[in-house]
C-alpha cells in the first residue's frame, strides 16, 4: 500500500529539515508478515547499515489467526498489511567551494558497515507506523547502531506503551564465563525482571559460544550486554583484533509465546560515514 500524498509530503520535509533527500530514493514494496524487521534485514545485508530489530508479544487473544496444518497442528498467524519504505539518499552537507556528496549505501557499490545517519530512520518507521500494520516503532542511536525498536503494542486492542525488552536495566558488574553462558544468564535476569520465557531460541554461531567473554557495567540496559556478548564472538585471540560484528533480530514467537535472537554477521571493513561524491 502506497504512502498518500499528504504523507510523502510530510515525509519530505523531515528528510529536508534532517538534510536528506527523497530524490533518488530507494522503494522497498513488502507485502509480507513483520516487514519492519524484513526491512532492517535488507538495511543490514543490502545497504551495509548497523541497525537491529526487536518487536514486542503480540495479544494472542485478539491479534492472532489461527490456522491448522495438514498434520493437524495449530498455528499462530500474526496480520499483516503491505508498505512501502523510502530508502533515503544521505546527502554530506557542502562544504565552502564543494559540492555536496552522498553517504548513501548502494547494492551495487557497497562500502562497508555503516552506523546509519542520526535521522535517516524515522521517516522510513513513520511509513510503517501509518501503515495500519500493528505496533509502532521507535528508533534508538547507540554507538555504531541504530535499532529499530517496538514501542507500542496493542492490548484489547488499543494502542499501549512498552518498554522494549532490550532496554530493561540489568545489574551487571562484572562477569566470565563462556558466551553461551552468559547469554543464558542475561535471558535468566529478563525473565525474573520482565516475566519472558528464559528459553530464548538462539539462532548465533555454535563454536564462539565456547569462548571466553567478559560482560562489564552497573544497572546497563540488557542491549548493552548483548553487544558486549556479541562483539567478544569473533576477536582474534593473536592480535585481539575484532573480525566481525553483529547485528540481530529479537524476535516474539507467538507460536512458542517466547522470543527467539537471530544474527547477522557483519564483516569488516567498518566505517563510520563514507562520502561519495556526486
Amino acid at each position: 500500500m502506497t504512502i498518500n500524498t499528504a504523507c510523502k509530503f510530510s515525509v519530505a520535509l523531515a528528510l529536508s529539515a534532517l538534510g536528506l533527500s527523497l530524490f533518488g530514493a530507494d522503494a522497498i514494496q513488502l507485502a509480507q508478515p513483520r516487514p519492519m524487521m524484513i526491512l532492517v534485514g535488507k538495511l543490514f545485508y543490502d545497504y551495509g547499515y548497523m541497525v537491529t530489530y526487536e518487536d514486542a508479544p503480540v495479544d494472542l487473544s485478539r491479534d492472532v489467526t489461527v490456522t491448522t496444518r495438514p498434520d493437524g497442528v495449530l498455528v499462530r498467524n500474526m496480520p499483516w498489511r503491505p508498505v512501502v519504505f523510502h530508502v533515503p539518499a544521505v546527502v554530506e552537507p557542502a562544504s565552502s567551494g564543494s559540492e555536496a556528496g552522498s553517504a548513501q549505501m548502494t547494492k551495487s557499490e557497497p562500502t562497508g558497515h555503516v552506523k546509519p545517519a542520526t535521522g535517516m530512520i524515522e521517516p522510513m518507521m513513520q511509513e510503517y507506523n501509518n501503515s495500519g500494520n500493528i505496533g509502532q516503532f521507535s528508533v534508538i542511536y547507540d554507538e555504531d547502531y541504530a535499532h529499530v525498536v517496538q514501542t507500542k503494542r496493542l492490548v484489547d486492542g488499543q494502542l499501549a506503551d512498552f518498554e522494549p525488552i532490550l532496554s530493561t536495566v540489568v545489574p551487571v558488574v562484572t562477569k566470565v564465563g563462556t558466551c553461551g553462558d552468559l547469554l543464558h544468564s542475561l535471558w535468566s535476569e529478563l525473565h525474573d525482571v520482565r516475566g519472558i520465557n528464559k528459553n530464548v531460541m538462539e539462532n548465533v554461531p555454535e563454536v564462539p559460544l565456547g569462548h571466553l567473554c567478559v560482560v562489564e557495567g552497573h544497572n546497563i540496559p540488557a542491549r548493552a550486554v548483548l553487544i558486549q556478548i556479541l562483539d567478544e564472538l569473533n576477536i582474534d585471540p593473536r592480535t585481539h583484533a575484532r573480525t566481525a560484528r553483529y547485528g540481530w533480530s529479537f524476535v516474539y514467537e507467538p507460536n512458542i509465546e517466547s522470543y527467539f535472537l537471530s544474527v547477522r554477521l557483519a564483516m569488516d571493513p567498518f566505517v563510520t560515514v563514507t562520502p561519495k561524491k556526486k
